[in-house]
């Protein structure tokens, strides 16, 4: 916990720098993810299946990195390894970073858990690790299948809640 709090620290305190905009230019409506995945063999499954869905993709190549992506931009979504930048799952700063949003920002990105321990889509685990959906990695090869499924159930599950939130003026984003 005191290093997530010590990164973050360093990284408010730095300036603005344009050059850590994860993208210069994004057409609007286009979707756009973050990869934070350490294994190399896992990569090219996930931006392939993010990539399927039309979104333009950016890696991070450890936490640091991911943090200033996210620190001006606003990802619709995030797919996190178990490892990503640690030894320790329970130490992923990242998931931790994710956590701690506010529920207006948290909800507008879709955060997806690429585990060697859980199964895919065991919705309690990801409520457990407050993230939308748990891929376990030898199912990688259906990635894009199940992110649409998932990112649709996502989307009619809090329909009526953005479309009420929206008609009183208060639009999470």
């Amino acid at each position: 916990m005191y290093d997530e709090i010590k990164i973050m620290a360093e990284i408010a305190a730095e300036g603005y720098d344009a050059a850590e905009k994860p993208f210069d230019f994004v057409a609007k409506g286009k979707k756009t993810a973050l990869v934070c995945v350490s294994d190399d063999a896992i990569v090219p499954p996930v931006i392939n299946a993010l990539t399927t869905l039309g979104c333009a993709v950016v890696q991070a190549g450890n936490t640091r990195d991911a943090l200033r992506k996210m620190r001006f931009h606003l990802f619709n979504h995030v797919v996190v390894g178990e490892n990503f930048d640690t030894y320790d799952p329970g130490d992923n700063v990242v998931l931790h970073y994710l956590e701690g949003l506010s529920m207006a920002l948290r909800r507008s990105i879709f955060v997806t858990f690429v585990s060697n321990r859980y199964r895919t889509m065991d919705n309690m685990m990801a409520f457990n690790k407050s993230v939308n959906l748990i891929v376990k990695r030898e199912n990688l090869g259906e990635l894009a299948s199940v992110l649409t499924k998932a990112v649709s159930e996502n989307d009619a599950f809090y329909h009526v809640f953005t479309e009420l939130a929206a008609d009183l003026g208060r639009s999470s984003l």
